[in-house]
């Protein structure tokens, strides 16, 4: 394509169809083939382009998109806050079960009177005397 056709289908683009072109452009008309077909598909083109009727707007379509608008919806968050409520709360559980296994208990601290007590009952049900325990020392 030449500069002077390119100039020209420019100038072209930008004018109104059935609007007049600048003299320059309507010399380069009568010289140039291409240019003369271009304008015609262009005027073709711009036709059917007009002909195209405008879409229709349902007349409720504002008032419809209003009140949906309005419409309170229920967050989606809501139901993710209650599932992690829920999986925290297992873990907490699931935590304290496991770490009670892991203490150790320690057997109480008992006074001195429940331990010869039980040295006492023991020696009498093997059948020591209660002063002596199985190797005859005291306790």
């Amino acid at each position: 394509m030449k500069t002077g056709c390119k100039r020209c289908r420019l100038e072209l683009a930008g004018v109104p169809a059935g609007t007049p072109p600048a003299a320059a452009v309507r010399k380069h008309l009568e010289e140039c083939a291409d240019c003369r077909s271009w304008l015609e598909e262009d005027a073709v083109v711009w036709k059917l382009l007009g002909e195209d009727p405008e879409p229709s707007v349902p007349r409720n379509l504002v008032d419809s998109i209003c009140s949906a608008a309005q419409k309170p919806r229920r967050s989606p968050a809501v139901p993710f806050r209650l599932a992690l409520a829920g999986a925290a709360l297992l873990g907490a559980l699931l935590g304290v079960w496991l770490g009670s296994a892991f203490i150790v208990q320690k057997e109480p601290v008992r006074a001195p009177e429940e331990h010869y007590l039980e040295v006492f009952d023991t020696a009498f049900a093997v059948g020591l005397e209660p002063s002596q325990d199985s190797a005859g020392r005291l306790p």
